[in-house]
């Protein structure tokens, strides 16, 4: 039978084992954390994150980051947000490039019907916009001045026009009745040189033409002024 003092020894004998085995153990863990990650590039929750790399592709809508989102899908939506944002009035800082701005559209404005006259459309039978919708919007100035026109001369300015323009909302339930309606605030000149017509179709008065008519032997400058209609709730 052992005496106590051989007990003793065997498990303090027992016990310096564990401990060595253990600390090999530990050790060879060390070695890997040391060979595996490099100290410089661990982040804390205070320090330097200048260094750190990540991959990321651009998020396929504009959406807002939200926290606790992974890195590469916050920086991913950023990048969507400065893709829209990339060459607008956000970063040119141009008026020309707001889309709601009072200016002339895109359409022949300056006319010259020499030897015959001009029907320039601003809205086609189908009632799809042949001017950006953004600038003829719902209500609109559409003012120009013309003159005598021929192949040796253009004459001086001779006539001025203004019209209104507003766009009807079409019946709720037959959906017609809606459409452009033209309204002549006022003209000065013996000899019309422009003027504005709309031509509503047999089928649904919804669908229309607006065109503008130069007769010949006439020059003509329109422009169209892109007017805000304002909703108020009660």
């Amino acid at each position: 039978m052992k005496t106590a003092e051989e007990m003793v020894k065997a498990i303090r004998d027992w016990v310096n084992r564990l401990i060595k085995k253990s600390g090999e153990e530990m050790g060879k863990q060390i070695e890997t954390l040391v060979k595996e990650v490099d100290p410089d590039t661990i982040l804390r929750k205070t320090g330097d994150a200048s260094k750190v790399i990540t991959t990321f592709s651009m998020h396929r809508s504009m959406v807002l980051p939200e926290s606790g989102e992974s890195l590469d899908i916050t920086i991913g939506k950023i990048m969507k947000w400065l893709d829209v944002f990339d060459g607008g009035v956000a970063v040119s800082g141009s008026y020309k490039d707001l889309w709601d701005r009072p200016v002339k559209a895109e359409f022949k404005a300056d006319i010259r019907a020499i030897d015959a006259a001009e029907v320039i459309p601003l809205v086609d039978f189908a009632g799809s916009e042949i001017l950006a919708e953004r600038v003829l919007s719902d209500i609109a100035l559409i003012y120009g001045a013309g003159g005598l026109v021929t192949a040796a001369k253009e004459g001086t300015t001779d006539f001025v026009r203004i019209y209104l323009a507003y766009r009807k909302e079409p019946d709720s339930a037959t959906n017609v009745g809606g459409g452009w309606t033209l309204v002549q605030l006022g003209s000065l000149g013996s000899t019309a040189r422009w003027s504005l017509a709309v031509k509503l179709t047999t089928a649904s008065s919804y669908r229309q033409s607006v065109t503008l008519n130069v007769p010949k032997g006439s020059w003509a400058e329109v422009n169209i002024l892109s007017l805000p209609r304002y909703e108020f709730e009660n």
